[in-house]
C-alpha cells in the first residue's frame, strides 16, 4: 500500500512512522508542560478533585492505579500516607488527556486504524511504566524513611534499657531485702543391741543394751547479702546423770556466717560441716551423735554445672601469745580445694587436702600430709545404669615424721531394674603396710582422713578407722546391695560384705625368723535396713546385722571369732520447723 499521491513519489512506511512519533512526542511534551503548569502554577479548583479517605492497606500506586491518575496529581499525598487521611484526587488524569492527543496527532497523519491503535497502546504503555517506576521510587523513600525511624526507635531504646538497668541495679543496691528467718530442731534417740558390735565377742560377753539421744536446735537466716547459722546439740546416754544432778553437755555443733559477695561467690567462716562427694575424704558423719565440724574459712564459687571451694584452717588449743605444742589429736593446719563438673553423662570432681599434723612434743614442726585424686560417675540413662569410681593417692609425712606413700580406690555399678529396685555392686581397696618387709620404713597404710566410717565396710563398724584396726595392713572389701522401695514410705536395703586384708600381718602363732603371714580372709557380714517416713518431719529406721569371722579377724580385732555376733537397732528422728518466715 502506498501513501501519498500520484505526483509525489512513494515514502517508505518507516519514514512516515519516524515523523508521526516525532508530532506525538512533541504534544506530549507540550502537554505535560502545560499540565504542569496548571496544577503547580494555577490556584486549585475543587470541583476538578475528588475526595478520597485512605483505608487500610492502600498505597500511593494502588490509589493511583484505581482513579487512572499519576501520583504526583493526587493533591495531600506524601512519601508516607495513614489511614484515614484525605487525599484530592483530579477526575481528569494526564493519563487520559495523552490517549486523546495521541490519538490526534496520529490521525493527523493519516495512518491506519490498526497502525494508531498499535501506536497509542505503545505510548500508553510508556506512562503506565513510568507511573510504575514513581510509585515503586515512592515506595523505596518510604520504606527508607521508615527504616531509618526504627533505626532510630532501637537506638532509643537501647537507650532507655540502658538506664532502666542502671535504675534497677541502683534500687536493688539500696534495697535492703529482709533475711528469712528459721528455726528448727531434731531429736533422735536411738537403741541398740549389741553383741559383737565393732570387736568380736567372748565367750562370757553380756550383750549390751544402750539408748543414746541428741537435741539439737538451729537457728537461721538467709538473705541477699549474708546467712548465719548456728547449731546447739546435746548428746547423753539414758541413765549417764545421776537423778536431779546435770552435768552440762551441751556444745556448738555449727556457727557460721556467710557473705554472698555476688550470684556466683560466697565466703563463710566459722564451724561448718564438710560433705564431698561420696564422703570418703570429707563427711558429717551423722550416724556419730557427736558428727564431725570444721572450723574453718572457705570460699565457694557455684555457677551453673561447675563449682570451685577452697578451704583453709588453723587450730590452736587455748589464746596464746606465742606458738605451743598442739596437744589435741587433730590437724594444726588444713588447706583444700575441690573442683566438680557436672552434665547429664557425666560427673567428675577433683580433690586435693593438704593436713598439717604437729610433730609429738614439738612447738614448731609440723608435717605435712596430701592426698589427691578424682571422683567420677557415668550416667547411662538409657539403660538406667551408673557407674562411679575414685582413686586417692597419699604422700608426705605422719606425725612422726615417718614418709607415706599410699592410696585407695573404688569401684561400683549400679543397676535400676524396675522403679522401685535397684542392685549395686562394688569393691573398695585401702592400701596397707608390709609388716614382714622389716626394711620397709614407709608407710603404705592409707588413711581416710574426716570421712564417713559406718557409710561404708559394713555397719558393724569393724572398720571405722582403717588405719589403726586392720593393724596397718589396709583392708578391700567386695560388696553387693539390694535396694528395694516397698511403697512411698517404706523402704529397705540388704547388702553383704567379704572383707580381706590386704597386705601382710604377722602371725602371732609364729616366731623370728619364720615368722609367717595371717590367713588375708577376715570374715563376711550381712546387714538388714528398714525404713519408714512417718511424716516429713518424722523418721523410723531399725537394722539388723551379723558377722561371721574367720582366725585372722581375732587376731585384728579381738575376741572370739567361734562366736555369733550381732547386732540391731530402732531409731526415731524428729525434724519439726519451729518457725520459717
Amino acid at each position: 500500500m502506498s501513501v501519498g499521491t500520484k505526483d509525489t513519489p512513494n515514502i517508505p512506511k518507516l519514514f512516515i512512522f519516524k515523523k508521526s512519533s516525532l508530532v506525538m512526542l512533541v504534544s506530549i511534551l507540550l502537554f505535560l508542560i502545560i499540565s504542569q503548569k496548571s496544577i503547580y502554577g494555577q490556584a486549585i479548583n475543587d470541583q476538578d478533585y475528588i475526595e478520597h479517605i485512605v483505608k487500610q492497606g492502600e498505597t500511593l500506586f494502588s490509589i493511583s492505579k484505581k482513579y487512572k491518575v499519576y501520583i504526583d496529581e493526587i493533591i495531600g499525598s506524601q512519601d508516607v500516607i495513614y489511614i484515614g487521611q484525605v487525599l484530592k484526587v483530579p477526575k481528569k488524569s494526564r493519563y487520559q488527556d495523552i490517549q486523546v492527543i495521541t490519538k490526534d496527532s496520529l490521525t493527523s497523519n493519516k495512518l491506519s486504524e490498526v497502525q494508531i491503535n498499535n501506536q497509542t497502546n505503545k505510548n500508553i504503555e510508556i506512562y503506565r511504566i513510568e507511573n510504575e517506576l514513581n510509585a515503586i521510587k515512592s515506595n523505596y523513600n518510604i520504606i527508607q524513611k521508615q527504616q531509618d525511624s526504627l533505626y532510630q526507635v532501637i537506638s532509643s531504646l537501647k537507650n532507655n534499657t540502658a538506664k532502666l538497668n542502671e535504675v534497677a541495679v541502683d534500687q536493688k543496691e539500696s534495697k535492703k531485702t529482709p533475711n528469712k528467718i528459721f528455726i528448727n530442731a531434731e531429736l533422735r534417740t536411738r537403741y541398740e543391741y549389741r553383741n559383737g558390735y565393732a570387736t568380736l565377742r567372748l565367750d562370757d560377753s553380756k550383750p549390751a543394751n544402750i539408748i543414746a539421744q541428741r537435741s539439737r536446735i538451729v537457728f537461721g537466716t538467709n538473705g541477699d547479702k549474708i546467712s548465719t547459722k548456728l547449731s546447739f546439740q546435746d548428746v547423753r546416754i539414758f541413765g549417764e546423770v545421776q537423778v536431779k544432778k546435770d552435768v552440762s553437755t551441751t556444745f556448738i555443733h555449727e556457727a557460721w556466717g556467710q557473705i554472698n559477695l555476688s550470684k556466683n561467690f560466697k565466703f563463710k567462716i566459722g564451724r561448718q560441716l564438710l560433705n564431698y562427694d561420696d564422703f570418703r575424704l570429707f563427711a558429717s558423719t551423722n550416724w556419730n551423735n557427736v558428727g564431725t565440724s570444721h572450723d574453718l574459712m572457705l570460699f565457694d564459687f557455684n555457677k551453673s554445672n561447675f563449682k570451685l571451694h577452697l578451704g583453709f584452717a588453723y587450730n590452736n588449743d587455748i589464746e596464746k601469745n606465742f606458738e605451743t605444742f598442739y596437744p589435741i589429736k587433730n590437724y594444726k593446719s588444713m588447706g583444700f580445694i575441690w573442683i566438680s563438673k557436672t552434665s547429664n553423662l557425666f560427673d567428675i570432681s577433683l580433690i586435693n587436702i593438704l593436713d598439717g599434723n604437729q610433730k609429738d612434743s614439738s612447738n614448731y614442726v609440723v608435717y605435712g600430709r596430701n592426698t589427691i585424686g578424682p571422683n567420677v560417675a557415668l550416667k547411662l540413662k538409657s539403660i538406667d545404669l551408673i557407674a562411679s569410681g575414685n582413686f586417692y593417692y597419699q604422700n608426705g609425712k605422719d606425725n612422726t615424721g615417718k614418709d607415706i606413700n599410699a592410696h585407695f580406690y573404688s569401684a561400683k555399678i549400679k543397676k535400676n531394674f524396675f522403679k522401685n529396685y535397684s542392685t549395686t555392686i562394688g569393691y573398695d581397696f585401702y592400701s596397707g603396710t608390709d609388716a614382714l618387709d622389716k626394711d620397709n620404713k614407709t608407710i603404705n597404710t592409707f588413711n581416710k582422713l574426716y570421712g564417713a566410717g559406718h557409710k561404708y565396710l559394713g555397719s558393724m563398724d569393724y572398720f571405722t578407722d582403717t588405719y589403726t584396726q586392720t593393724k596397718k595392713a589396709g583392708i578391700s572389701d567386695l560388696y553387693l546391695s539390694i535396694d528395694l522401695k516397698v511403697t512411698k514410705q517404706l523402704s529397705s536395703n540388704i547388702s553383704a560384705h567379704y572383707f580381706n586384708l590386704v597386705n601382710n600381718v604377722i602371725d602371732p602363732k609364729t616366731t623370728a625368723p619364720n615368722q609367717t603371714a595371717l590367713d588375708k580372709y577376715l570374715g563376711t557380714e550381712v546387714d538388714f535396713l528398714l525404713k519408714y517416713k512417718y511424716s516429713d518431719d518424722a523418721i523410723i529406721e531399725m537394722g539388723y546385722s551379723f558377722l561371721i569371722a574367720s582366725e585372722s579377724m581375732e587376731v585384728i580385732k579381738g575376741g572370739n571369732s567361734e562366736n555369733f555376733n550381732n547386732w540391731f537397732y530402732l531409731m526415731l528422728t524428729f525434724t519439726p520447723t519451729i518457725y520459717n518466715n
